[in-house]
């Protein structure tokens, strides 16, 4: 499960795209690939501002990792490999928690 979170080096998702689709695909591939690593960058962040946010209310991480699972359908870990469109949308969920619950 934990070698999802490990996303793939831009410069060789990029290196093995050109090969097979040419240098264009190649550096979309490259592009995608940091924007995926910089949304999971994010995503991993607002994680653990909302994870902080529970243990100041005096939650432990057990549960509050149960109440991440049960608030957003997802464990912290699965989250993190997500495609970036996904992985942006839960951000979003996530900091929308904040608005609404101060």
């Amino acid at each position: 499960m934990r070698e999802s979170v490990v996303l793939p080096n831009p410069a060789d998702v990029a290196k093995r795209v050109s090969f097979k689709g040419g240098a264009k695909a190649g550096q979309t591939a490259l592009i995608y690939a940091q924007e995926r690593i910089e949304s999971q960058k994010q995503l991993k962040h607002a994680i653990a501002l909302w994870a902080g946010i529970r243990k100041d209310a005096g939650q432990s991480d057990k549960q509050s990792y149960r109440e991440f699972f049960l608030t957003f359908g997802v464990d912290v870990v699965t989250c993190q490999g997500w495609k970036r469109k996904e992985m942006d949308a839960l951000r979003e969920r996530i900091e929308s928690t904040w608005e609404t619950n101060g």
